[in-house]
Formats: C-alpha cells, sequence, structure tokens
C-alpha cells in the first residue's frame, strides 16, 4: 500500500477533553489545614470526613452548585467542575469518590503536556487516575477525507453518522472521530470556541478534527496508562493506534483491489506517523471454585425452574452429581449439608419406629432411614468445609453446598 501524509495548513494538538478520579482521603498531607483539628487518627473514613470539611468551605467560597447525578454531588469552578460521593457509598460501588471533568474552553490555553494545569487539592499527576482522555488534533486542509473514502484501520466496525466517521465502539473504551470541525462551529454557534480557533488558525475555513477518544478500561487494561502523570505514554498510544489508519477514495478501483485482496497497491492517505507501542499482556483468566460453585446454582435454579415436582433431597444429589461428573476440582472437594425441622421430625419418628420394630424386623428399615435422612451427603471425601448458602429450592429444603 502506497502512503501519502495528509498535508495540512496548520495543525493544532491539545487535549479537548480530560476526566480524572481520585480519592479525597488521599490529599490530607497536601494541604495547609490551619484552623482545622487535626488531633485525630487519620484512617479513610475520618481522613474523607475531614478533607470534606475543608472542600465544602472552599465550595461555599468558590464554586457554583450543580445539583446530583449518579450518585454524586457537583459543583461548578472557572475551569472545571467536581463530582463528590459519599464515601461509604464510592466504597460499595468500587469507585472514586471524586471526579474532576475539565472544561473544554480551559483545555484550549493549555499546551500539549498540559504544563501549568490546575488540579484540585494540591496533590501531584500521580494521584489523579485518568478516567477519560480526547486527544484531538485539528487539520486546517482543503481534502475532505470523510466524503467518498473508506478506512483500512485496526478497528473492526466503521460507522457514519450525522456527518462523523467513527472508527471503534465506545463501549470498548478506544474510538476515534473524523469530522468537518468548520460545520460543527458552524451548526453550533458556538463563540466561544469560534474566537479561541480564529485566534489560532486565522479563521475557521477547512477545518477537521481527528481525535482519539480513550477510557480507563482500555487504558488500564490495554496500554498500561494509570495516572496524568502517564500523558507522554497516552501521546504515544495516539499515534500508535491513528498511525495504523489508511483513508483511501471508495472508488470502483479501490473496491476491486480490495475484492481481490490486493490492498497493497491501493494509494492511502496517513494523518500521522505509526510508533509501536507494547501491549500489556493479559494474563489468563483462572476463574475461581465460587465461579465453578455459582454456575451450577444458576443451572439447578433453571432446572428447578423447569421441574413441575417437588425437588427432594436425593433428586437434588442427583443433579449436582451429574453436574459435577468429570470436573476436575484440583485437590477441592464438594460437601452437601441437609438441615431442616420438617425432615428432622420425620427423622425422629422413624428412628422410634425403628426401636418399636427391631426386634422382628432388624436393621433394614433404619439402614434405609438412615441413607435417606443421613445429615452429610458426600460426592467427595471433605477436608475442610466452606458454605455457598442456594436460597432458590423449595421452603421444605435448606441445604448448604459447599467446597474445600
Amino acid at each position: 500500500m502506497t502512503d501519502t501524509k495528509i498535508i495540512t495548513e496548520h495543525e493544532l494538538n491539545y487535549i479537548e477533553t480530560l476526566y480524572l478520579s481520585c480519592n479525597l482521603e488521599d490529599f490530607i498531607s497536601m494541604l495547609e489545614f490551619n484552623d482545622y483539628d487535626l488531633n485525630i487518627d487519620i484512617v479513610p473514613h475520618r481522613a474523607y470526613t475531614l478533607m470534606m470539611d475543608i472542600v465544602i468551605d472552599h465550595l461555599i467560597i468558590e464554586a457554583e452548585y450543580l445539583g446530583e447525578s449518579k450518585g454524586r454531588v457537583w459543583y461548578r469552578f472557572l475551569d472545571y467542575r467536581i463530582g463528590i460521593m459519599p464515601y461509604d457509598r464510592a466504597k460499595k460501588a468500587n469507585q472514586y469518590n471524586c471526579v474532576i471533568q475539565y472544561e473544554q474552553h480551559y483545555m484550549f490555553t493549555l499546551n500539549k503536556n498540559l504544563d501549568g494545569i490546575k488540579l484540585p487539592f494540591n496533590g501531584d499527576r500521580s494521584q489523579y487516575k485518568i478516567k477519560r482522555i480526547d486527544v484531538t488534533k485539528i487539520a486546517k486542509h482543503k481534502a475532505d477525507y470523510i466524503e467518498n473514502h473508506w478506512f483500512i484501520s485496526p478497528y473492526r466496525k466503521v460507522r457514519y453518522e450525522q456527518g462523523t466517521i467513527y472508527l471503534g465502539h465506545r463501549n470498548n473504551g478506544n474510538v476515534f472521530r473524523l469530522y468537518n470541525k468548520t460545520k460543527e462551529l458552524l451548526d453550533t454557534e458556538n463563540d466561544r470556541k469560534i474566537e479561541l480557533l480564529t485566534k489560532y488558525f486565522g479563521d475557521i475555513e477547512n477545518l477537521w478534527t481527528y481525535e482519539l477518544e480513550l477510557s480507563r478500561s482500555y487504558l488500564k487494561e490495554n496500554l498500561n496508562i494509570d495516572t496524568l502523570a502517564d500523558l507522554d505514554k497516552v501521546y504515544l498510544a495516539y499515534k500508535n493506534i491513528v498511525g495504523q489508519i489508511r483513508i483511501y477514495d471508495n472508488n470502483d478501483r479501490n473496491k476491486k483491489l480490495v475484492a481481490q485482496g490486493k490492498r497493497e497497491r491501493i494509494k492511502a492517505f496517513v494523518l500521522s506517523d505509526f510508533e509501536e507501542y507494547e501491549r500489556v499482556e493479559k494474563k489468563k483468566y483462572d476463574p475461581s471454585f465460587d465461579y465453578l460453585i455459582n454456575g451450577m446454582k444458576k443451572r439447578i435454579k433453571k432446572f428447578y425452574e423447569n421441574m413441575e415436582i417437588e425437588l427432594s433431597p436425593s433428586e437434588f444429589i442427583r443433579i449436582v452429581s451429574a453436574l459435577s461428573e468429570g470436573v476436575d476440582f484440583e485437590g477441592k472437594e464438594l460437601t452437601i449439608n441437609f438441615e431442616n425441622s420438617d425432615i428432622e421430625v420425620e427423622k425422629a419418628q422413624m428412628t422410634a419406629k425403628h426401636e418399636r420394630i427391631r426386634a422382628s424386623q432388624g436393621n433394614d428399615l433404619e439402614i434405609e432411614s438412615k441413607r435417606y435422612f443421613g445429615v452429610q451427603k458426600k460426592l467427595l471425601p471433605v477436608i475442610e468445609e466452606i458454605p455457598v448458602i442456594i436460597p432458590f429450592l423449595p421452603s421444605q429444603i435448606e441445604f448448604e453446598l459447599t467446597y474445600t
């Protein structure tokens, strides 16, 4: 494939969207407390409470209250907004209790390295996790690479929506967008953006946006990018991903070459030089035995829901035995414990009956009842028991499915 670099008259490379996450309690040592009482044990929950006292004092003076959304209370400052979630709720939801969203007009004032960026709570870059970052190139050139063009890229999906080309999908945390910036500015009548871009480019004619949106799921898992201190890695990832995108005329000749598998003969346009980026080698997922037991529970539940008869202990044992057949427990062992008042009553009644008929009938009936009403039915020998409660079986059967 013959590559030709897109010729631009002028370019603006910057971060357009930046969302950061952090925990308030991590900044206790960063502030000058003055009149605040620090004669307490600084444990995470207490530290969060103290930080909230300090933050609220600043919010009252400096910020505009915006309301509550998705469990966070939002406040707007001059250059960013912050959303705060209560400590316990954030812990339960496995989220950071503070999110910072920078205003776009503020991002325009920073260079691509974000020198001098305002970081709330006086922390350093390593304390702020990247939640989302959009690396943007606005380029001035006359050629239209959207209309009647197609793409060869590392992305599987390509779609055209309301004048924008999307490569990839946002749900995957990695999506590339190409659109006519001039048209967007005129359609939205965003006077602030128009003024800023006019100062930079001289006018807003023939402006095009090439934008890579990366979310935390993709950054962390695929690129080993964690905090704002890894910004240089973000730009390297941009060169790696965007550098692989090829744009070509969607004409009959090129369609034929693609159909024939002769893409190397297509004349394509590239936006950025490709630079290799070492991906994170994902560890092979090793499911736990909790995963195995939960899967068995779901299957048993589905089986029971389709049954028209009561599920007895012996029937349940038969089902679990069938499900566990051929399963390699790797030394783990499985036990089923039955405990139920109704069963215990029946067992007591049967035992009393044994005493009355033992002399004439021997022990056959007792042996049979113990086999049926036994407290433990072992599928495999037991070393140590770990209870896993299954709550969905009929009320007359209560049991624990355990493994060790």
